[in-house]
């Protein structure tokens, strides 16, 4: 099949690499896996405690268990996700949300601090620092 008209091959010629560019957007925003630590720990300062046990669950996947000062590592793909958790002392459960920075490959999420709403909840995690040179 060829195409006779040479305004539709110059629209074609425009439109598909438009295309081929929104594609790779989408790819990278949309599929992009971000490494999450959770972590069920008092804050430093003494600004919230930690929970004696909870039950979390991530974007409606399985559910994991975490007892005080415990931290665990879930792999994410996308920017904004879904948090359920269940506590085992006959609260009401916490269901919130939060954004990963696109190009933040590791965070470092704080239940506790998350269920107050504190917004040092999402913290980046640098795996490779250098020492310091003295």
């Amino acid at each position: 099949m060829r195409i006779q008209s040479k305004k539709t091959v110059l629209a074609i010629r425009i439109i598909l690499p438009i295309l081929y560019v929104l594609l790779l957007a989408l790819m990278f925003t949309f599929g992009r896996t971000h490494a999450v630590l959770f972590e069920n720990k008092k804050a430093a300062d003494g600004s919230f405690k930690a929970f004696d046990a909870i039950e979390v669950t991530f974007n409606n996947e399985e559910p994991l268990e975490l007892f005080k000062g415990d931290r665990d590592k879930i792999l994410l793909r996308g920017q904004k996700h879904r948090v359920v958790i269940r506590f085992t002392d006959g609260r009401e459960d916490f269901v919130g949300e939060f954004r990963i920075p696109l190009f933040q490959d590791t965070i470092l999420l704080s239940l506790p601090a998350l269920v107050e709403g504190l917004p040092s909840a999402v913290t980046p995690f640098e795996l490779y620092t250098e020492p310091a040179k003295e």
